[in-house]
């Protein structure tokens, strides 16, 4: 009936696969739990192959990097039932009914539920902060409730294969307003239930920036991927963006940034960053990428 799926890079997930494979096991459902290794680093990989031996797992390492959404492609399709459960391999079983909960939702009748993420208790270490302040207002099913996420969600296989996936999306970054959008298009509903998972990996704020960087490059992606007006409804970064634009006001938030600049980096990496600081940093960098694309 069910086939949970997670990718993996550079990450150990015995734990993980050993509470999904137990729940599992103690429900009276078909299913299976596929894990697929997306080239990670040889010590990962010899740590996960353990899992090979629990219940319901198949395990799989890839010989090429397939990228994010490259993976959950190969997942799909390799998966034997209609409804799939998409789970990212830093994510940590917080329930012991988690499975139990998808089960019981579907009678509500949609075709994508979410149980969201929630982040562990602040860091201690400053160079955390920018990160879990990040992830615990903004993306956090406490701090926003209506958020969808691409890390635990359940859709069936039918719907799931309609989706148009862009080729370019294969990097960090706007998976989940890819996948908003399109659901959107396609008129599916999604559900929001109480099954949240915990995200586990907090990462240093300067590997975060990076990411974050990359973020808005697969944004400048999207642009040219889906309706504009679709980005403007679901990304405020891009709302603001596109303000910026109309405005042709590009030259004052760079003359603002260059003011600051020294500022700015010191706040993100302080134990207290503000988020409006980190917006305007976004921002700026958004139209920086912009001009370097064209």
């Amino acid at each position: 009936m069910i086939s949970v799926l997670i990718p993996v890079y550079n990450i150990e997930v015995v734990s993980l696969v050993n509470e999904l494979s137990k729940q599992l096991s103690h429900l009276n459902i078909e299913g299976e739990i596929l894990v697929f290794d997306d080239f990670s680093s040889k010590d990962y990989r010899e740590s996960n192959r353990s899992i090979s031996n629990l219940n319901h797992v198949f395990y799989r390492e890839l010989d090429q990097n397939y990228g994010r959404t490259g993976i959950r492609q190969l997942l799909a399709s390799s998966a034997r039932f209609g409804w799939l459960l998409f789970l990212d391999s830093d994510s940590r079983i917080i329930y012991p009914d988690f499975l139990q909960r998808y089960f019981s939702s579907f009678k509500n009748g949609f075709d994508i539920y979410t149980g969201g993420r929630v982040y562990p208790s602040k860091p201690v270490e400053c160079n955390k902060a920018l990160h879990w302040k990040y992830g615990t207002r903004r993306e956090s099913a406490k701090g926003n409730k209506t958020a969808f996420h691409t890390n635990n969600f359940c859709i069936k296989k039918a719907i799931f294969g309609q989706l148009n996936f862009p080729e370019l999306l294969k990097q960090y970054g706007h998976e989940d307003t890819w996948m908003e959008i399109e659901l959107e298009r396609l008129g599916k509903g999604i559900l929001h239930i109480n099954n949240c998972v915990e995200h586990t990996r907090i990462e240093d704020t300067d590997v975060f920036l990076k990411k974050t960087e990359q973020a808005l490059q697969n944004l400048l992606l999207l642009e040219n991927a889906v309706d504009k007006t679709a980005m403007v409804k679901h990304i405020a970064l891009y709302r603001s963006y596109r303000f910026i634009q109309k405005g042709r006001l590009e030259v004052v938030v760079n003359f603002i940034y260059s003011l600051i600049k020294h500022k700015i980096i010191q706040n993100l990496k302080s134990c207290s960053p503000s988020l409006s600081v980190f917006d305007f940093y976004r921002l700026y960098n958004l139209i920086r990428l912009s001009k370097q694309n064209k």
